[in-house]
């Protein structure tokens, strides 16, 4: 039998014009622990800032309070065990998400039945129509200047909504589906593999067997100290040399990254995740005890490592928070902070 695949898809954010990081995370945060519907499910959305990431979880409340398990008796044939929910336990589905505020680049965790992409577009998209309907009204007092003037008020109105132009996107982020991108993550090459059509053609000695060779797979194990220039060359000079390129139908490229980490991507397939694991091994990495304390979980520490192993896509990262802006509950934090210094003293 097979398990619950949980993917870690790349994602890009694309805001209206003129609204920054700053603002729309202060309205992701003015949502933090705040239940939602969306499309019908209760959702609650979990949000702060770890290393210099936007990082957060969804919560999705399934409603449903039994569920039915399978257990196979020795000789007498299939057991039913009827689970029930405690009267305060709601059956969860959850996926964390990591963010770069730098280019709006992030990761998270998609897996049948779990939060989907729409579920992030939906809440993200209705935090950043918060925002800039916020921002529009206050843009249009600037450019009336308060003034009583309807026809004024009217042309403020239009340029202010023209200022914050725009779509929300969220879109997915694939791995590089060119050569060129593809190379660029890569500081040192060691295995090339290919699978393509009509490999065997020409002067190659197993050319005998391509009357009837569908793909041909070869992996190729390169030169120690070899420049890593030499090796970009060749390959692109390979997939080149056939007439039409859609015949390679997958390049693998094994090696180290910019940061020194072992990777191996692939152009033509595999192209849509970052990461794979069961969903049993999903379940060990989310927080003990309370979700409030996942920005320290294994789940989260895992997206960040994703993403800062993979500059070339997502960008580096920076530890600096100068584009938060201060939200209600950052006062919050400081005056606790502050009554706790007091009671210590």
């Amino acid at each position: 039998m097979s398990a619950t695949k949980v993917r870690i898809a790349g994602f890009q954010l694309t805001l209206a014009k003129n609204i920054s990081i700053g603002e729309f995370y202060r309205t992701l945060e003015a949502a933090h622990g705040i239940e939602t519907n969306v499309s019908g499910k209760t959702n609650l959305l979990l949000t702060d800032v770890t290393q210099g990431y936007i990082v957060g979880a969804i919560l999705v409340y399934k409603g449903d309070k039994k569920s039915v398990a399978t257990r196979k008796a020795k000789a007498d044939g299939l057991l039913i065990d009827r689970i029930k929910l405690k009267e305060n336990q709601e059956g969860t589905e959850v996926s964390f998400f990591c963010i770069n505020p730098r280019n709006l680049k992030g990761v998270f965790y998609k897996y049948m039945g779990g939060p989907a992409h729409t579920s992030y577009a939906k809440i993200f998209k209705r935090q950043h129509d918060q925002v800039r309907k916020q921002l529009t009204k206050e843009k249009v007092k600037e450019f009336s200047k308060l003034s009583s003037n309807t026809q004024i008020t009217k042309n403020s109105r239009h340029k202010a909504i023209k200022y914050y132009s725009g779509a929300f996107e969220f879109s997915y982020l694939l791995r590089p589906y060119d050569i060129d991108a593809l190379l660029k993550n890569y500081m040192e090459i060691s295995h090339v593999e290919v699978s393509a059509e009509e490999a065997l053609s020409g002067s190659s000695i197993f050319s005998p067997l391509s009357p009837f060779a569908g793909n041909t797979r070869v992996k190729i194990a390169t030169e120690k100290k070899t420049p890593i220039n030499v090796i970009s060359t060749a390959i692109k000079s390979t997939f080149q040399s056939f007439s039409q390129p859609s015949k390679i139908k997958v390049l693998k490229l094994y090696g180290r990254s910019l940061l020194g980490n072992q990777i191996e991507y692939s152009l033509g397939d595999n192209i849509t995740h970052y990461g794979e694991m069961t969903y049993d091994d999903y379940i060990d990495l989310m927080p003990p005890g309370y979700w409030e304390s996942y920005t320290s979980s294994g789940a989260i520490k895992e997206l960040i490592r994703t993403i800062s192993s993979n500059p070339t896509i997502f960008g580096k990262p920076s530890i600096s928070t100068t584009w938060k802006l201060k939200s209600i509950r950052d006062l919050i934090k400081e005056k606790n902070s502050e009554a706790t210094d007091g009671i210590t003293t």
